[in-house]
């Protein structure tokens, strides 16, 4: 307890330090610092162990947006979901602490995977793609951020274990508890709750709607954004049996993807629920405990739907009506406008982190007039990263999100072997991410960007563990 704690101290004074001799200010340097400590002795404290301090905080800390910039060339802006100046956030430190204790093992574990090319390959077009690039500095933070990716999956890879695994996903159900809280305190609100400096947005609803539909965001930014977060919490939870409060966190992560109203979201996590179904089954025994939990289900189900009757209406009727339809067409112009911009290229690319310019430099009046589909990125990552890292980036970027399918596929089906709990998860969730890629393009920021790594190191590891 002694030697961790002057770790979190030691590494909570240097960074107050840092952020202090890079121009922040006092009261930043203070808060994350600060936030930093606590966190990190509350972890060792439910976790006894240093390891599994920075494991928990990893996963509990996914959602944070506690950051500073230490160079800043786009003050507070975004381009194509990574960011645009030497930011370094919360979820940056744990990842350094998790690299740097794994870095040990790297050299025995780190150049078995046949992976490695493709992580190589992708990393090269990633580094080459900076001559080409519009922007270098933006194309240049994008490989940085993947450099960390990188090294974090390779942590996980060496490291990771049942026992360590349980800790990460007891971590994203707490986590997913408080984004609920913070969801629940907006919606009553009515507006944000001042937690901007934790990644909350200024507008924490949908615009355009009303009553629940405008949906609840916590700290992610967007209900859309929350909505898939909580979905691959859902995902990594639902097929983790061992959990003490499983059922809980599950039944949580149900109800906030419903009030974020996000209907790609709605469909993506009944998808997930019939597979653990379809996975886990077994013969169905009737008890008086589940005809009553049937019928308390049903009493509140038809409770609730008399009570919000009018807005469930409305928002069935725009479900199925225009609106449904009109966003399915704008989501296709864009992506057609995207392959325009991609057929007008002068290289094999415009540069990663680069859709913003190559958009502002093909339709510079429409992109000055602040047209939607100009001055955001494509809501279809494929065609996001098609116009970003040419055709042969966009299919190394399939490659590795099918990793995980690909191991469950390899040692669950064509070897016989009985199913592992943790291969289908990971199976599962990269299939969900597939589906999801193509309405939008949140899985090019962290929160999307960070989980995609975790699963695949995971993945990778418990695929050695099954070999072994």
């Amino acid at each position: 307890m002694k030697k961790a704690s002057i770790y979190y101290i030691s590494y909570s004074v240097f960074i107050f330090c840092f952020m202090i001799l890079c121009n922040n200010k006092l009261s930043k340097a203070v808060v994350f610092s600060g936030i930093f400590l606590l966190l990190g002795l509350g972890s060792f404290y439910i976790n006894k162990n240093y390891l599994k301090s920075l494991i928990f905080l990893l996963g509990f800390c996914l959602p944070i947006n506690l950051s500073f910039y230490y160079l800043n060339y786009y003050p507070d802006r975004n381009i194509a979901g990574a960011l645009v100046g030497w930011k370094f956030t919360l979820l940056d430190l744990i990842i350094f602490l998790i690299i740097i204790y794994s870095f040990r093992n790297f050299t025995s574990k780190i150049f078995r995977k046949k992976i490695n090319i493709l992580i190589l390959v992708y990393l090269l077009i990633n580094i080459f793609s900076v001559n080409v690039a519009l922007d270098k500095y933006a194309a240049l933070f994008e490989v940085v951020r993947l450099l960390k990716c990188i090294l974090l999956m390779y942590a996980i890879i060496t490291t990771f274990n049942s026992e360590l695994y349980d800790v990460f996903v007891d971590a994203i159900g707490k986590t997913i508890i408080v984004q609920f809280i913070l969801g629940i305190l907006q919606i009553i609100k009515g507006g944000n709750l001042g937690l901007s400096f934790l990644g909350e947005s200024q507008r924490v609803f949908r615009d355009g709607v009303t009553g629940l539909e405008k949906g609840m965001s916590g700290t992610l930014g967007h209900p859309g954004t929350m909505a898939i977060f909580t979905l691959f919490c859902l995902t990594m939870l639902i097929f983790n049996t061992r959990l003490k409060n499983r059922k809980l966190y599950i039944l949580i992560s149900i109800i906030t993807i419903i009030l974020t109203f996000a209907r790609t979201s709605i469909i993506l996590m009944c998808f997930i629920i019939i597979i653990y179904k379809i996975t886990t089954r077994k013969k169905f025994t009737l008890t008086y405990k589940k005809l009553i939990i049937v019928y308390l289900i049903a009493a509140i189900s038809l409770v609730g739907a008399l009570i919000l009757k009018d807005q469930i209406g409305d928002i069935v009727n725009r479900f199925i009506a225009s609106d449904f339809s009109n966003q399915v067409d704008g989501r296709g112009e864009h992506s057609q406008l995207a392959i325009q911009i991609y057929n007008n290229r002068e290289s094999w690319s415009y540069g990663a982190n680069n859709y913003i310019f190559a958009s502002q430099k093909n339709f510079p009046n429409h992109y000055s007039l602040q047209h939607f589909k100009y001055i955001f990125p494509v809501h279809n990552l494929y065609c996001l990263y098609l116009v970003e890292l040419g055709v042969w980036g966009m299919i190394i970027y399939i490659a590795l999100i099918s990793i995980p399918i690909i191991n469950w596929f390899i040692f669950d089906i064509l070897k016989g072997k009985k199913t592992n709990k943790y291969l289908i998860t990971f199976a599962v969730w990269s299939i969900v991410i597939m589906i999801y890629n193509f309405t939008g393009w949140s899985g090019a920021k962290d929160i999307l960007v960070y989980p995609m790594w975790i699963v695949l190191g995971l993945s990778e590891c418990f695929s050695n563990k099954v070999i072994n």
